[in-house]
């Protein structure tokens, strides 16, 4: 796995330099090139010993990157990229905006699925993108995240467990959705 995410990251990360097809294509690679190589480093991380909730992955990897110069500005724009990865999936859920992916309609309840999807996988990684930033301004690794932190902040709030229901169903809507995307997808 962790040789599979490695080369995603580098494909993507190819993509983000090479692409002509604008800026939007280069930040949309870039982040998923972040997101790959996140997913390499837990899977490396896994694969020699180390297994841990994703929160404590994200708190080495914090406390790692912040402990070099410049580090908390590092921390930051992850962050913030994260943040725009998770607002890009509310806006392509809300907006429908998913289906063109797709040579055809796939019917109303996968677009639905799809929808819901959407919005509650940016949901969570809005969350998890804030809590790198906070991180960040406080210069406090420990407040960094991983999608564990994201839901355990999320069941926090007032009426916590009706989000944490909505967003999970949102997610495995998502998985939903995927598998019709799978057959579906323009190429």
């Amino acid at each position: 796995m962790a040789v599979g995410f490695a080369g995603l990251t580098l494909w993507q990360a190819t993509e983000a330099v090479g692409t002509r097809e604008g800026a939007g294509a280069r930040v949309k690679a870039g982040s998923k090139a972040v997101m790959y190589a996140a997913l390499a480093w837990s899977a490396a991380r896994f694969a020699q010993g180390v297994p841990s909730s994703s929160s404590h992955q994200s708190q080495d990897l914090t406390a790692q990157i912040m402990s070099h110069s410049g580090g908390r500005v590092a921390v930051a724009a992850i962050g913030l990229v994260v943040v725009g990865v998770g607002v890009y999936h509310v806006h392509k859920g809300w907006t429908r905006g998913f289906l063109r992916d797709l040579r055809r309609s796939p019917g109303r309840a996968v677009q639905a699925a799809g929808r819901l999807g959407y919005v509650a996988k940016g949901v969570a990684l809005a969350i998890v993108g804030v809590l790198f930033v906070t991180a960040a301004w406080h210069a406090n690794p420990e407040e960094a995240g991983g999608l564990d932190a994201a839901l355990r902040t999320l069941g926090e709030q007032p009426f916590g467990t009706a989000l944490l229901t909505v967003v999970g169903a949102g997610l495995a809507a998502y998985g939903v959705y995927s598998f019709v995307r799978a057959r579906y997808t323009r190429t």
